[in-house]
Order: C-alpha cells, then structure tokens, then sequence
C-alpha cells in the first residue's frame, strides 16, 4: 500500500465511523413500530397523565375486588379519546402487565376508566414488598400507567400514583 493510501484510510475511517453513527442514531430514535391494531405508528411526544387506581389498598391474597380500576385524565391540550385503551399497562418497578380489554370514557369527564384483573396486578409484586400493615402509608407502593395516542399528534403517556399493599 502506498503513503497516500494509508493517509486516506486513516482519514476515511473515523469519518465513515461517525457517519455510521450519525446514521445509526437517527435511525434509533425515529424507528417506526407496530402498533397493537397493525398499523403503524411513531411516538413524537411525551404526555404527563393523572392517574387514579381504585381500590387505595389492594389485597394480594384476596380474590375481592376481581378488579383494579384506572382512570386516566391527560394534561390540557390532550384528551381521554385519543388514548388507545389497547396500549395502557400498569407497571411496578420493571413489570408491567397489560389491562384485561375493558375500558370505557367516564361520563361527564375528559378520564378514561381502564380495568385490570386485580389477580394479575398482583403478580406485579415479589415476596417481601412491603405493605400497608395498620393504616401505615408510609410503606405505599408507586405504579406507573403507560401508553399510547391515536393522534394527531401521535404520543406517549405516563402517570404515577402510589397506594397500599395488604395481605390477609
């Protein structure tokens, strides 16, 4: 190999290197995704939610009550129609578990009321988290509510909300 070739692949290289980078990144942050109806769709933006679950204290052991209830009020611009009910998982530390199908708008109000199978939402929770015991809020739990928007335009939400674990 001559001088001038060696200088160019010296040259090139690092150039080619941060071009794939360049490329890369780009191509990382605005992949298109399935969505659960088979159509495509990509997340432009990032939503804060309110959320509320019902019960304040979910029973682990329990069979009663057969349902945990969400209601999701998004923040002012965005509206509970737009919320694809298919998407919403109820998530604690890094397990999330999908809703059961149920959903409805609540009437009167810009919330969508979403239903998860209480059994399920407890699998959420390994052996020694801890729990409510005597009306002690301090040991509450934070889950995190997740998903998606219709559009235009196309976003992501989240919410938290914190509430007790008991077990019988």
């Amino acid at each position: 190999m001559t001088r001038s070739r060696v200088l160019r692949v010296l040259v090139l290289a690092p150039l080619l290197v941060a071009v794939a980078a360049i490329v890369f990144a780009f191509t990382a942050t605005n992949t298109v995704r399935p969505s659960h109806a088979g159509v495509a769709t990509t997340s432009v933006g990032h939503v804060e939610a309110e959320v509320d679950i019902q019960p304040e204290t979910i029973n682990t052991d329990d069979k009663e009550p057969a349902l945990v209830r969400v209601f999701i009020t998004l923040e002012d611009g965005y509206s509970a129609p737009k919320i694809d009910p298919g998407s919403v998982r109820l998530c604690y530390l890094a397990k999330c578990v999908d809703n059961n199908g149920h959903s409805h708008l609540v009437p009167g109000e810009d919330t969508l009321q979403v239903d998860f199978d209480r059994a399920v939402v407890a699998t959420l929770f390994p052996a020694g988290t801890p729990t409510c015991s005597g009306g002690d809020k301090k040991a509450q739990v934070t889950l995190k509510v997740t998903g998606s928007l219709t559009g235009p335009p196309l976003a992501v939400f989240q919410g938290t909300h914190a509430l007790c674990l008991s077990k019988d």
